[in-house]
């Protein structure tokens, strides 16, 4: 049921619903601190929030807590991609809402993984 609240949550984030997101991943909190899809949630919410080396680092610590779910890692992988490379290239590398959402629909294109 789980897995259902955070793809919920990923959706909204998609449409740009910041706040639904944030409603759907409440359900994560009854997860362990090191459960993958909590972590995740929190690391796209910070991304949200331009908060782009913590997102990142929660996002390689749920790649190295996820045991359960090989398509979380692919998407969660392809999304860390999009952030080192948005680090490198000085054009991208403002702060602008739009390039979040360029990073997590990024991270969905270069996923293979579809549901």
């Amino acid at each position: 049921m789980h897995a259902a609240w955070f793809m919920l949550g990923l959706l909204e984030l998609f449409e740009g619903h910041v706040n639904e997101a944030i409603v759907a991943w409440k359900a994560l909190d009854a997860l362990e601190p090191n459960d993958a899809l909590r972590l995740c949630a929190h690391g796209l919410f910070l991304l949200v929030y331009d908060e782009i080396d913590q997102a990142a680092e929660r996002l390689r610590l749920a790649l190295q807590c996820n045991t359960l779910n090989p398509a979380l890692n692919e998407y969660m992988s392809a999304t860390l991609k999009s952030i080192e490379e948005r680090d490198t290239r000085p054009d991208v590398a403002s702060a602008n809402p739009a390039t979040h959402r360029h990073l997590l629909l990024a991270g969905y294109a270069s996923s293979t993984a579809r549901h």
